[in-house]
């Protein structure tokens, strides 16, 4: 049985890549699950999330480290279901978020704690980052400040600029032009797996 593909979009707010994603989705609804940051097995997600997360107060020590856990044991689980799957997996956003932001996570744990457990949790096949004009990205989605933008955008880049399995996306274009430039890449990039 063929292994299933991981694929993470990463990208600042305002960005469109839960547009994009949202968009490559539906079109392939029939070979792709989509997860929302990590899987979420043992809580009933009732809420719509926090409008601004980099406002929120950070969890301390303690409780940062019991939710690394909780995060590490569902990416975990999903991992042994992926093995029973014929579908790729999207994730809108993933473990490596929390290194790049931490604030958005209110999580107050060292970037060495944090790699040691992402190590232990699955590559992702390919990493999709949506960017584009700061600026023009700042003025669809205010609640992030500019200059935080601007550091956001800097490290991802920096996060990413040695894998060799990712794809730059322009957010600012139309999610018609981009899921065409994806999925065009994602075929090509199929095709020549062993590339990573």
């Amino acid at each position: 049985m063929e292994k299933s593909k991981l694929i993470v979009f990463l990208g600042v707010d305002g960005s469109g890549k839960s547009t994009l994603i949202d968009y490559f989705y539906k079109k392939n609804k029939s070979n792709y699950k989509k997860i929302h940051f990590v899987p979420d097995f043992f809580r009933n997600k009732k809420n719509k999330g926090v409008l601004n997360p980099h406002k929120e107060k950070k969890r301390n020590k303690l409780f940062s480290l019991l939710k690394l856990f909780y995060w590490t044991f569902n990416i975990k689980f999903s991992e042994i279901l992926q093995t029973f799957s014929k579908k790729n997996y999207i994730y809108d956003r993933n473990l490596s978020d929390v290194l790049i932001d931490p604030i958005r996570y209110r999580f107050s744990l060292s970037k060495k704690t944090l790699s040691f457990f992402l190590r232990m949790t699955k590559k992702p096949d390919l990493y999709v980052y949506v960017a584009g004009d700061i600026k023009k990205i700042h003025y669809r989605k205010k609640e992030t400040s500019l200059t935080k933008l601007f550091i956001l955008d800097k490290k991802y880049k920096s996060f990413l600029k040695n894998k060799k399995n990712k794809i730059f996306i322009n957010g600012l274009m139309t999610k018609e032009q981009n899921y065409t430039i994806l999925k065009n890449k994602i075929n090509f990039l199929w095709i020549f797996s062993n590339f990573f």
